[in-house]
């Protein structure tokens, strides 16, 4: 475990607040919102990996003190990457067929994924991991290196198996539930079944 005492939380918090500020850069005017992409998902980012650093402290199991969503995951229960991953798969199958356009880090503008070659969403919860493992990090920088966020709705996955294991952080945070569903086409009580 890292030198730092951060709590569970606190990490939980913080996922709330980086969550919170992606969508709200994320719903700025359009002129706008083009030239936050690189903070959208720096915040997206930072809220998993705080997520998954919560989860494994409510868990007992130590992480390494970094970035990597890929690590911070394989800490985690079993039980609970077994569910994270069988919502991820029940909800990504309508976001997948929601998401048809690309946004392009550098200029910012809109492609339709149609029009470029070779690029696929991930259908895999391992394949987006693995290719958005390091965003915090690539996308905080700017680097120019190769960077991809194709997570979409994990944070808010890795956040529901939170509050199953501890429902009374359920008001935690003062802005609406609505905000924290994981997908759209999905209500709470369908998850809960999953």
């Amino acid at each position: 475990m890292p030198a730092y005492q951060t709590t569970a939380e606190q990490f939980f918090g913080l996922g709330d607040e980086y969550y919170l500020a992606a969508e709200a850069l994320q719903n700025l005017d359009d002129g706008i919102v083009a030239h936050t992409f690189y903070a959208q998902v720096t915040c997206r980012a930072h809220s998993a990996e705080t997520y998954l650093k919560c989860l494994c402290l409510i868990e007992g199991a130590e992480f390494e003190a970094n970035h990597n969503l890929v690590s911070l995951f394989g800490r985690v229960s079993s039980e609970s990457r077994k569910l994270i991953k069988r919502w991820w798969d029940k909800s990504n199958k309508q976001t997948l067929k929601t998401h048809k356009f690309v946004v392009q880090a550098r200029t910012g503008e809109v492609t339709p994924i149609k029009d470029m070659p070779g690029f696929e969403l991930p259908s895999s919860l391992q394949r987006a991991l693995e290719e958005s493992k390091n965003a915090s990090v690539l996308f905080r920088y700017s680097t120019d290196k190769i960077a991809k966020w194709v997570l979409l709705n994990f944070p808010l996955l890795v956040r529901r198996r939170i509050l199953q294991l501890k429902p009374d952080w359920r008001d935690t945070c003062p802005t609406p539930a609505s905000i924290f569903q994981p997908n759209p086409y999905f209500t709470d009580r369908e998850f809960d079944g999953v």
